[in-house]
């Protein structure tokens, strides 16, 4: 019957397009090389030196000097179910009342949360997914004034997005890069105890509010690609930190991700 129904409908002529990609022309040339290291938890002493980044939440915002809110970088979470929203917008209106100034969103609708928010400055986070410069013209326009670029692209990839950003961009490089990240309670784990795939792949998981946040055990290093990234326009590398459960096994190797496999 859908065959027949199929038959019915007049198919166009296929014709040539005249759709012509105009790229935004690519940003300024960076200026000094930044190195960002991203934790869940409030450092102490000399590690808060240098530049930091700090998964946003009551916590962190009550225990850190007030001297040193506005020089961290917040991290926003890359999910923020909808009845969890109101409580997230309260410990960002806090983040605010307490000097709080650069932000790193999990997704592009979360600048929704600074509208009308004067001398913010928003970063596109990897989470976010940005691979293309189309992409970061869009965040640019919505008031993005720089972007981490995707973590699953491929070497070329990366290499030509940073040539082509209209934006200063930045790249994951090194550390605890999760998976995946559900809402689904997982049955026959508990948290911090190492799960095994079906090929012995050992992975472990954490709980942050309602999600868990699941890591291979085997951590992302593209430190040796970072003069090549550097070279192509990438002023921000960051190292992504995870404090490992004791009952996960020593790491005996290292991932650089799609870098050499590229995208399909």
């Amino acid at each position: 019957d859908l065959d027949a129904e199929l038959k019915g409908i007049k198919r166009p002529k296929p014709r040539k397009s005249n759709f012509k990609v105009r790229l935004p022309k690519p940003g300024a040339k960076p200026g000094r090389t930044l190195r960002m290291r991203v934790m869940n938890r409030t450092p102490r002493g000399v590690e808060t030196r240098g530049k930091l980044g700090l998964w946003l939440s009551p916590k962190s915002i009550k225990t850190l000097s007030k001297t040193l809110i506005p020089k961290v970088w917040w991290w926003l979470p890359p999910v923020i179910w909808p009845e969890d929203e109101e409580e997230f917008v309260r410990t960002l209106k806090m983040s605010f009342r307490n000097g709080a100034k650069k932000f790193v969103l999990g997704a592009p609708w979360q600048v929704v949360f600074f509208e009308g928010q004067r001398g913010v400055n928003l970063t596109a986070g990897p989470m976010c997914n940005m691979g293309n410069p189309l992409a970061l013209q869009v965040m640019e326009r919505m008031g993005v004034e720089r972007a981490i670029a995707s973590m699953e692209l491929g070497g070329e990839d990366f290499i030509a997005l940073g040539k082509q950003s209209p934006v200063p961009i930045g790249a994951v490089t090194s550390g605890e890069i999760p998976v995946g990240i559900s809402r689904v309670k997982l049955e026959t784990a508990k948290p911090g105890r190492p799960l095994q795939s079906p090929k012995h792949e050992v992975f472990w998981y954490k709980r942050y509010g309602k999600n868990m946040w699941i890591f291979p055990n085997w951590p992302l290093d593209l430190s040796e690609q970072e003069p090549e990234l550097e070279q192509a326009g990438y002023d921000t590398f960051i190292t992504m930190m995870e404090q490992r459960p004791k009952e996960a096994p020593e790491p005996k190797r290292t991932s650089k991700f799609n870098w050499d496999v590229g995208l399909m």
